[in-house]
């Protein structure tokens, strides 16, 4: 008897042993946790390649080839993602970081045939993306190289600036509308008074308005500029149609000197 009740201790001693010695599992990730770590993954496959081009290369001197593989790399490893994080905030900012990636994707189809184009997207892309890596950084802590990340955040300050500019324009010329100044039966003159709202001085402004009969048709394409508009001034703009029209249409294009 006292042999098995010696055998009995020496296994359970053993079986204690064995649970103290066992490692404590590995806490699961969230799947926020798991996303944010494939972004910083991602990223870092980007970068790389960008080192492996060189520091002369940039964006616009690099082929196509070179940027699809920029792209690429980065697209690659943040599909390999297949959860869907739980945090809004961060689900809002991926939806963001994705738009701005896959038109960079898309934009480099323009490249060989369209640079303005190609170029106009891709800039217009890499705000998008460089706003939301920034608010990733800030608000989640993401640990990027700072090299790296002071050159994403110069992209979205430019980027938050122009769409800041771009909200104060449209406010600026929200509700515009000309006003018949003059019509002696062969033609009519229009014209109305702006003032510049915004903060810059735009070296060129121009108000493009297309005129439309009684069926919805364009009739008549015109344009009424300014040069040099500085911000509290009020500008005329006017322009003069020669065939009756039943309403117009007003955009608008501007350039700032740097």
């Amino acid at each position: 008897m006292r042999k098995v009740l010696v055998l009995i201790a020496v296994m359970a001693l053993s079986v204690a042993l064995l649970v103290g010695c066992t490692p404590e599992p590995e806490e699961e990730l969230s799947y926020d946790d798991q996303f944010l770590n494939t972004l910083v993954e991602a990223l870092g496959n980007r970068w790389s390649i960008v080192e492996e081009m060189g520091t002369g290369a940039t964006f616009f001197d690099s082929q196509r080839s070179e940027l699809t593989a920029l792209v690429d790399a980065e697209l690659d490893t943040i599909n390999t993602f297949q959860g869907e994080p739980e945090n809004p905030r961060i689900i809002e900012l991926r939806e963001q970081y994705l738009e701005g990636l896959n038109q960079q994707r898309e934009s480099l189809q323009y490249i060989d045939v369209d640079f303005m184009r190609f170029s106009d997207m891709f800039d217009e892309a890499s705000g998008i993306r460089a706003s939301a890596i920034v608010a990733f950084v800030d608000e989640f802590n993401l640990d990027l190289n700072e090299e790296n990340l002071h050159d994403i955040r110069v992209q979205a300050r430019l980027y938050e600036e122009r769409q800041e500019l771009a909200a104060a324009i449209a406010d600026m010329m929200d509700g515009l509308e000309f006003e018949l100044t003059e019509d002696d039966g062969w033609m009519a003159s229009y014209e109305t008074v702006v003032e510049n709202t915004t903060n810059v001085e735009f070296s060129s402004f121009t108000i493009e308005v297309t005129l439309f009969d009684a069926d919805g048709v364009a009739i008549d394409t015109t344009f009424a500029h300014a040069s040099s508009w500085s911000p509290g001034q009020s500008n005329r703009f006017d322009f003069t149609a020669f065939e009756e029209f039943e309403s117009m249409e007003i955009g608008y294009s501007y350039f700032i000197d740097n």
